[in-house]
């Protein structure tokens, strides 16, 4: 699409994107039907492994307001991760992102720093998860 300047006149800035972009388009249509076309063959050795590729599913915890004591969902949240722990959920993790500053971020001031309530929220965490997950995940 071409861009017209603020005098509505289209620019020859915005055609040579423009004709750049339908040109790169039909190369790479043109060189997706030539592969198309072209014969060839892929073999498998069923019977032979190169290589393992190992994954592990991943729970993430968000540091939200819940994780506060006195809030209204403290206990199902606590509940809920201790549950997790406890049926041997590996790789649990604490996701502190920015949508509550105060609970992942201890220097929102600069120069005053205040652990109060990311300090609190951490160690809800690590009291629902409990032991057991760290010993069974030490290796990690």
């Amino acid at each position: 699409v071409a861009r017209k300047n603020g005098a509505g006149a289209i620019t020859r800035s915005s055609t040579r994107r423009c004709l750049g972009t339908m040109v790169a388009l039909l190369l790479w249509v043109s060189t997706m039907a030539s592969l198309a076309q072209s014969e060839g063959v892929i073999s498998v050795q069923w019977s032979e492994i190169e290589s393992t590729a190992h994954t592990a599913a991943s729970v993430l915890v968000a540091a939200d307001p819940e994780w506060l004591q006195g809030a209204k969902m403290y206990a199902a949240a606590v509940e809920g991760v201790t549950k997790l722990a406890e049926a041997g959920a590996d790789n649990i993790r604490l996701l502190n992102f920015n949508i509550f500053p105060a609970l992942t971020c201890a220097q929102l001031v600069p120069g005053v720093w205040n652990f109060t309530l990311p300090d609190a929220v951490m160690d809800t965490f690590m009291t629902a998860i409990g032991n057991g997950y760290w010993e069974r995940n030490a290796h990690n």
